[in-house]
């Protein structure tokens, strides 16, 4: 700090000031002839010159811890200033008492930014989107989830601005009016579709005090969540559908049924040919029940069972010899042979042996049903590395069985949901061969449950391959299952 910076009109004003007192005690002894008024300029001179030089000094000083104070005052300075000692104790003390505070005011500032982080930090590892607001429906934080879902969310701006959403918006205005909590439903339509369960709370914060009128960080005093429901929304959807499907395939023979039998009790009574053609269809329908009825149970009996490893091993190739014994009938009837290509050296695999053959055997009966007459059904078994495939979702070490037909083949756009129960790709096709349309559905959680892996390939014209991966070292209970 420079003395040229001291104000001139201050420092003669405040000599002045300081000298006046002085000077009047000297003017009066003059006047009642006690002093001469020689010695009265004289004095009066001195004392002024003295006190100039004083008041210089401490004006010079004070001007320091004005300037510090003022230089501190700017938060974004760096460096921070450093003052000259002061020679005062008075000002020297005060300059240090600013200084002082200006560090403890710093380290607090700095305790507070790191907490505000550290909460943030906190708030964007929450998975589920969260947005404070305050009173005015205006946005003082968004969570990492929050901006990936909604975009950018501008601070300050008012929540209709990130989130369009008339229910959303109307719950939110109720819950600042009242303060009681409230919940509303969000759909989102990019980049998929997702549905959101939105709990909007007034937050429950300490009593304002003088130095901070509201405790919340940016003056918020409602948080907003939002609760991705979409997997419970898709499960209910796949019961529902479930239920109507499988009440459509029961109500199909069994409204036939009715039917013939309505038919043999009246106007087919006496008719014997037509009783004999009207008791085959009703087997065939009955038949067609009962199938429906033994894989709905085999479904709901595996599902129970998915999420605990089998504790057996298998002998892959002689569980095959089994299951293609038991449809050679079938795979004559229609002029088909059913080949076992084993190779290398084949180990068991950890699985259930019952679940295993039901599931090869709807694999092979598959082959069988929709590939072409007088074609081959082969069924390759090797053991696989997981070195030698990209797949990271196969196991490591695995043990191969790809189930190959020479049918007419799938549509790409089909194989992805050929494992939904009851879908179809030709449902008159599938019916008329007394399909289901669980049997692709039981073979997935089979393999879930052995935590293996299904690939299916297919092109038209060209038949299909359906390949399950099956691990070679038993899974763990806690272990996902593949989707």
């Amino acid at each position: 700090m420079s003395l040229s910076r001291i104000s001139a009109g201050r420092l003669i004003f405040t000599t002045l000031a300081l000298t006046a007192p002085t000077l009047i005690l000297l003017v009066i002894l003059a006047l009642q002839d006690e002093l001469a008024w020689g010695h009265v300029f004289t004095a009066g001179g001195a004392v002024a010159v003295a006190l100039f030089f004083l008041v210089r000094r401490h004006l010079y000083e004070i001007s320091v811890i004005i300037a510090t104070a003022d230089a501190l005052a700017e938060t974004d300075r760096m460096p921070r200033p450093q003052p000259p000692r002061l020679g005062g104790r008075f000002t020297g003390d005060a300059l240090a008492a600013v200084l002082r505070l200006d560090r403890i005011w710093r380290e607090r500032a700095e305790a507070l930014r790191s907490g505000v982080g550290e909460n943030k930090g906190v708030f964007d590892s929450l998975p589920d989107p969260l947005i404070l607001l305050d009173g005015r429906r205006r946005v003082t934080f968004g969570n990492m989830a929050a901006r990936q879902l909604l975009g950018t969310i501008a601070v300050g701006a008012d929540l209709a601005v990130a989130l369009r959403d008339p229910a959303v918006l109307e719950a939110v205005d109720g819950v600042l009016e009242d303060g009681t909590g409230r919940q509303a439903e969000f759909h989102a339509v990019q980049p998929s579709e997702r549905h959101f369960a939105v709990r909007i709370e007034k937050l429950r914060l300490p009593p304002p005090t003088d130095e901070r009128p509201n405790p919340a960080p940016g003056g918020a005093i409602c948080v907003l969540v939002m609760v991705d429901v979409s997997a419970i929304k898709r499960i209910e959807q796949m019961r529902s559908d479930f239920i109507a499907n499988a009440s459509h395939e029961l109500r199909t023979p069994l409204s036939s049924l009715i039917g013939f039998i309505e038919t043999l009790q009246g106007p087919a009574r006496d008719d014997a040919p037509a009783r004999e053609q009207f008791l085959k269809l009703m087997h065939e329908q009955a038949q067609r029940m009962a199938r429906l009825v033994r894989d709905l149970l085999s479904l709901s009996i595996i599902e129970m069972s998915e999420h605990k490893p089998p504790a057996g091993h298998v002998d892959v190739p002689a569980m095959l010899q089994t299951v293609v014994a038991i449809l050679q009938l079938q795979a004559r009837a229609k002029g088909m042979t059913v080949k076992i290509a084993v190779e290398g050296e084949v180990p068991s695999v950890p699985g259930d042996s019952d679940q295993l053959a039901q599931l090869f055997q709807n694999l092979i009966d598959n082959a069988i049903k929709y590939g072409v007459a007088n074609s081959d059904v082969t069924v390759r078994v090797w053991p696989t590395k997981g070195a030698a495939s990209s797949d990271l979702a196969i196991p490591a070490a695995a043990l191969a069985i790809a189930v190959s037909d020479k049918g007419e083949g799938i549509a790409q756009e089909h194989l992805s949901r050929l494992t939904e129960r009851f879908y179809r790709v030709d449902t008159a096709r599938s019916r008329a061969v007394g399909g289901t349309g669980l049997g692709l559905a039981i073979v997935k959680h089979i393999v879930a449950r052995h935590r293996g892996q299904l690939r299916i390939d297919s092109e038209p014209g060209q038949g299909s391959r359906f390949t399950v991966f099956l691990p070679l070292e038993a899974p763990l209970a806690d272990d996902a299952s593949p989707n």
